[in-house]
């Protein structure tokens, strides 16, 4: 019942655009855990616009929903958006920071120097520059 109290607000055309915002990431929220990613995502809208004042609610009920459905890069993403906006109350980043650690095992690990394939014999490495051995010492 709450969900349609929500849309219908929503939909009302003399109720402030702040509160028509406000119903539809409540009502996505409520939803959130029976709904398609998807369905947020038609739900959710534009309101999850960098201009939005309801931009970082509606990017984490994005990011729950995307993190339910299995789609790990894509709610790293909306966490990401949210952790690094300044304007994001100490709350909304929190959960961003618990949902992030919670993705971790989930995303691919950035490759990192000592993953780099070792040269072929014959073959100069790019990721290593140090100076061959026989090399003669430069002055500085």
């Amino acid at each position: 019942g709450a969900v349609a109290v929500y849309d219908a607000l929503a939909a009302k055309s003399g109720v402030p655009e702040t509160l028509r915002d406000m119903a539809r990431v409540k009502a996505a929220l409520l939803v959130v855990d029976n709904a398609s990613y998807d369905e947020i995502k038609t739900r959710i809208g534009e309101l999850n616009d960098s201009e939005n004042g309801w931009k970082n609610s509606a990017r984490e009920v994005l990011g729950l929903s995307a993190y339910k459905a299995g789609k790990y890069a894509e709610a790293q993403g909306y966490f990401d958006a949210i952790v690094g906006d300044p304007a994001t109350s100490a709350g909304i980043r929190d959960r961003a920071h618990v949902m992030l650690a919670l993705l971790a095992p989930h995303l691919p690990k950035p490759e990192t120097k000592s993953d780099a394939k070792p040269a072929a014999a014959g073959e100069t490495s790019t990721t290593n520059n140090a100076a061959p051995a026989n090399a003669a010492a430069k002055p500085e």
